[in-house]
């Protein structure tokens, strides 16, 4: 184990896959982390003025470039929404040069959910409100191609008839997938890349993929969603629910928490801009921890490929650091609980994150310290 001082109370946002580049939130802020020398790297840091909401989008990765897409909200009326996108170019694993655009975003008040997606070419955010059969999609586009203009479409979500619903989308080879899960099963609504670029985004297709449940009846309470980089490894979002409490009002009695794995396959079907890259033929994956979290959706994390989430659980008083590892070629999980050192308060951290192809750890703490753990 390593540790090092951050800049401040910190969020991680991202870790730029095969690079010391950690991108932290951190007073207000947006910067840049190495995490091999231990400090910010020498580039002007965003200034955002919010928080970061919604959670964090998956990247468009190529060699040499990262593009980051995140959302944020004042934190004080009036509420507005801005969309970023975080530009990092980097060499020989380090930041070569920073840069952001950003613009505001119309969204409804009260209650809604809030969705963004980053394609080769394309930004868009999706804003539904709750209790509506109809999302506003909204594209802009990231490069000078000249065809791709802004467009604003409604999209029809075929809803379910709960109220404990989350939303997300995530994009691959330039389609959209926009996502409901209610903790009974998921629907994933396809956008073909021919109707997400013709300004007219329309349903191509509707899978919907079921989630085994722990026991007949379950209190299903909304939590949270993970979305991996890329879903090319075989999993295209995680859901982390909590679905029993404890019986005592102090939370003595465990709960269970469930980590459902919404799984998809390649079709290799010709690429026509029209047909889907991806198909979810099989049921989604769960397994089901007993205990409580210790804290909110700063302290579950997932890697690149999205097959292992970490997270902090406690059971019996004691929290443990624990990664839920999903196994593609046998389509099992397992759970996996970490030795820490007693110098880590597993109470007091502040946010977690884990690169699964690298064996690595890192714990941020409520006192400023970055630690990285390795696992053999």
């Amino acid at each position: 184990m390593t540790a090092a001082h951050l800049p401040g109370l910190a969020e991680i946002i991202f870790h730029v896959q095969g690079t010391d580049i950690l991108v932290l939130h951190t007073g207000g802020r947006v910067c840049c982390w190495d995490l091999k020398l231990a400090t910010l790297f020498p580039f002007p840091a965003i200034e955002i003025g919010g928080r970061v909401t919604g959670g964090i989008s998956p990247p468009m990765e190529a060699p040499g470039i990262c593009a980051l897409p995140f959302s944020t909200e004042q934190a004080v009326a009036p509420y507005t929404t801005y969309r970023y996108v975080l530009t990092i170019k980097h060499e020989d694993g380090k930041v070569r040069d920073l840069g952001h655009e950003f613009c505001e975003v119309l969204a409804p008040d009260g209650p809604h959910y809030e969705s963004l997606f980053l394609t080769e070419d394309l930004v868009g955010f999706i804003v539904t409100e709750n209790g509506q059969d109809n999302s506003i999609i909204t594209v802009s586009a990231v490069n000078s191609d000249d065809c791709l203009r802004n467009s604003v479409s409604l999209l029809k979500l075929h809803r379910f008839s709960t109220n404990n619903e989350l939303m997300m989308s995530f994009p691959f080879k330039g389609h959209l997938y926009v996502v409901l899960e209610d903790g009974q099963s998921v629907q994933i609504q396809h956008i073909s890349r021919k109707s997400l670029r013709s300004g007219h985004c329309e349903e191509c297709g509707v899978y919907t993929s079921e989630i085994r449940s722990y026991r007949d009846f379950i209190d299903f309470l909304p939590f949270c969603f993970m979305i991996p980089s890329t879903p090319f490894y075989g999993v295209s979002a995680v859901f982390i629910r909590v679905e029993a409490h404890g019986e005592d009002e102090d939370n003595s009695t465990p709960g269970i928490i469930s980590f459902t794995f919404l799984t998809c396959t390649l079709t290799h079907a010709f690429d026509d801009g029209v047909s889907s890259p991806l198909a979810f033929d099989s049921p989604c994956v769960t397994e089901y921890v007993r205990g409580r979290l210790v804290d909110d959706t700063n302290l579950v994390w997932m890697d690149h490929a999205g097959l292992n989430v970490i997270t902090v659980v406690v059971y019996d008083d004691i929290p443990r650091l624990v990664v839920v590892r999903y196994h593609p070629d046998m389509k099992y999980t397992t759970i996996h609980y970490l030795n820490t050192p007693d110098t880590i308060n597993l109470g007091n951290l502040e946010a977690v994150w884990i690169d699964g192809a690298a064996g690595t750890v890192y714990l941020a703490d409520k006192q400023d310290l970055l630690f990285t753990l390795r696992y053999i």
